[in-house]
């Protein structure tokens, strides 16, 4: 919908219809975020009376610029402001990501018992073969996938803990809330990675997309590993940050 700020689309001018087209686009992301609609190539070829060649080529500029994406069979869409997590602290993602604006969700795609292999094994500080709670989810935002979990559970831990804990909060949480275990340490990673075809799949990304993957390991009291595994991140959707102290010497 054209604003009475909004630039004028002027048929006479010498700059490009599809540059015209693309400043008022970008204009309109600005301000409306990705509250806008109506950007099917169809749509603005009937607005702007353009071809959907001009068009095409208005839309491709803004996603280059990443202020846009089109999904095959989908459409066109704002590309919405990632999710926020920080270094320094244990994840409440559903709390976090709801103040920053999304409305979480977590889907269980899977949940068994396995036999601890010996990665497995060494994170969780066991023994390989001995049985582990195993469970792989998706989290969302906006109805819109963000992050695959992959959690190992110690296995006594594990039977204690339902699929309603699971579905509302982080684990540790859930461990705190419920089983009165306190968290202590959380050991980290964070590396580049390929997300494999499935879950490029689930996160609504080309095969062969570079991803987020951060490895967790969570001791709580007694020094006793609880947890252990990684959570693979949409790319666009996910960001870490954090604040460093700068000192400087005398």
């Amino acid at each position: 919908m054209v604003t009475s700020s909004e630039a004028v689309f002027d048929r006479d001018s010498p700059l490009p219809r599809w540059a015209q087209i693309s400043a008022i686009l970008r204009q309109r992301v600005t301000e409306h975020g990705d509250r806008i609609t109506g950007l099917s190539d169809q749509a603005l070829a009937h607005e702007f009376g353009v071809s959907p060649l001009t068009v095409r080529q208005a839309v491709q500029a803004l996603v280059n610029d990443g202020l846009l994406t089109r999904r095959r069979g989908r459409g066109t869409f704002v590309v919405p402001n990632p999710m926020r997590g920080s270094l320094d602290q244990l994840e409440a993602f559903m709390q976090e990501w709801s103040v920053q604006g999304g409305a979480v969700r977590i889907e269980i795609l899977e949940r068994s018992v396995v036999a601890a292999s010996i990665p497995v094994a060494a994170a969780l500080d066991s023994r390989a073969g001995q049985p582990v709670g195993f469970l792989r989810r998706l989290r969302y935002s906006n109805d819109r996938p963000v992050a695959l979990d992959y959690r190992y559970i110690a296995a006594d831990l594990d039977k204690q803990l339902d699929n309603i804990d699971l579905e509302h909060e982080a684990i540790w949480e859930t461990l705190e809330r419920k089983l009165g275990l306190s968290a202590r340490q959380s050991n980290t990673t964070i590396k580049a990675s390929t997300a494999t075809p499935q879950e490029a799949g689930l996160l609504e990304l080309p095969l062969g997309s570079p991803v987020l993957n951060r490895g967790l390991q969570l001791l709580v009291d007694g020094n006793r590993v609880a947890l252990a595994g990684h959570s693979i991140y949409h790319p666009d959707r996910f960001v870490y940050a954090t604040t460093m102290k700068m000192t400087r010497g005398a």
